[in-house]
Order: structure tokens, then C-alpha cells, then sequence
């Protein structure tokens, strides 16, 4: 009686060995799954995501004398169309011709009651852009662009002459022909303005800036109007472009080593 247990446990282990062995088998010759067999993906590129594009370069920065050849070459261009056009919008409103006389209703003059209204203008200006700058990411990174382009390169003095001649030139032709040709009232410094803002959609500028430059030309359209003297404009122009120039000059002054 003692020895039958273990010759059945004896059976019942070999029993056992036999389905371990023929389970291995099985397993063995089993082939491995297709999806074991792809490669896992890359660490460094997560499935189903479009790769970064590289953000695209800067424009290269032009030379010193590039931008102020091109500064002049451009300002010269723009004053003499201003000036032609005001002098032949002139003569024909002499001669009967049913034009306005452009000279005549928006001349250049020198009266001291108009300083005031001149610095008024060039202080909001320059307060609303510096607002606008801290404020409107679009306006900023568009202003900074085009400061970027004109005036990297230059040397401080050059602001100056960056901001004389086209803070002239375009009022000669944008307030002193443009507004008095078209209307001489509201409607024709917003009909101005909105050209002057147009155009100035270039040069790493983009809506944001063209809608500021916009808005600014209508404010020196009715400086001109309001005081019958373009000079007003003038020189609110010339003042802002050299201010702003300045400013953005030393705020990315290098220090000395």
C-alpha cells in the first residue's frame, strides 16, 4: 500500500513533463507577431507629428551707406513729386482750371501761435507709440523689424538726417499735395492718411504698422488743416522720426568693453 502513491505521483509528474515539453514546442514554433517584428519609433520623433519647420532667417542688415542712399534717392524722389504737384496744382487753379489750389490753401509758414499745437502733436505721438510698443505685440515686432533694416548700421548723427528728410518729403507730398488736392477738410486727411499708411506696409512692416502709420497721418493731416500751415506737420514729422530713431538707438547701444 505504501509504494502505489508514489508510483502514481511518479506518473503523474511525467504526465506533466510531457505537456511542459510539448507547450514549449508549441510556443517555439509559433512565428512572432508582424507588430513585434516593425521597429519602435524614434525616440526623438513622436509618431504621427509633422517635424518643426526652421523658423525662416533674417533678412541680411544693409550698410551704413546703403540706407542712406537709399534714404536720399527715395526722399528726393517723393519731395520733388510733393513739390511738383503742389506747383502745378497751383498754376492751374490760376489759370481757372477747376483744381485746388494746393500752395494756396496749405502754404508753409512760420507763426509762433503755431508752435504749441506742434509740440502737442509730437508729444501724443510719441506717448501713444511707446504705449502701442509695450503694448500690441504685432505693432512691436513690426517696429522693431524695420528699426532693425534702417538703422542698425547707422551712426547716431545719421538719425538725424533719416529723420529730416523723410519727415519732409512725405508731408510735402502726402499733406501739402494729397489732402488739399483731394479735400481741404477731414475727408481729405483721411483719404490721405489711409495712402500714407498703405504704403508704408513694406520693408518688414506689416498691417499693424501700416494701420499706425495710418492713424498718424490723418493726425498731421488736421494739424495742417487746423492751423493753415504745413510747416506744423512738418516738423511734428521730422521731431517723432528722429525721437523714435534715437531712442531705439540707445536702448540696442552696445556697451564698451
Amino acid at each position: 500500500m505504501g509504494g502505489r502513491p508514489t508510483i502514481e505521483a511518479a506518473a503523474q509528474r511525467r504526465r506533466q513533463g510531457k505537456r511542459t515539453a510539448d507547450n514549449a514546442g508549441t510556443i517555439a514554433s509559433t512565428p512572432p507577431s508582424p507588430e513585434l517584428l516593425q521597429p519602435s519609433p524614434s525616440p526623438t520623433t513622436p509618431p504621427n507629428e509633422t517635424p518643426l519647420e526652421p523658423e525662416p532667417e533674417a533678412p541680411p542688415i544693409p550698410s551704413r551707406e546703403q540706407v542712406l542712399k537709399a534714404c536720399t534717392v527715395t526722399s528726393l524722389g517723393i519731395g520733388a513729386a510733393g513739390l511738383g504737384l503742389r506747383t502745378a496744382f497751383h498754376v492751374a487753379a490760376t489759370a481757372g482750371l477747376p483744381v485746388n489750389d494746393c500752395s494756396g490753401l496749405l502754404p508753409v509758414a512760420f507763426d509762433l501761435q503755431d508752435i504749441l499745437p506742434t509740440v502737442a502733436i509730437i508729444g501724443g505721438v510719441s506717448a501713444v507709440r511707446w504705449l502701442l510698443l509695450a503694448t500690441w505685440k504685432e505693432f512691436r515686432e513690426s517696429s522693431e523689424a524695420s528699426n532693425r533694416q534702417l538703422l542698425t548700421s547707422l551712426e547716431l548723427p545719421d538719425v538725424f538726417l533719416l529723420g529730416l528728410l523723410p519727415g519732409l518729403s512725405e508731408e510735402l507730398l502726402f499733406r501739402g499735395f494729397l489732402v488739399p488736392a483731394v479735400s481741404p477738410d477731414w475727408k481729405g486727411a483721411v483719404v490721405a492718411g489711409a495712402v500714407f499708411g498703405v504704403l508704408h506696409i513694406s520693408g518688414g512692416r506689416n498691417v499693424a504698422f501700416g494701420a499706425w502709420a495710418s492713424a498718424v497721418g490723418v493726425v498731421y493731416g488736421l494739424g495742417a488743416l487746423s492751423t493753415q500751415n504745413l510747416a506744423v506737420p512738418v516738423v511734428a514729422h521730422i521731431l517723432n522720426n528722429i525721437v523714435a530713431g534715437i531712442a531705439w538707438k540707445l536702448r540696442h547701444a552696445r556697451p564698451s568693453p
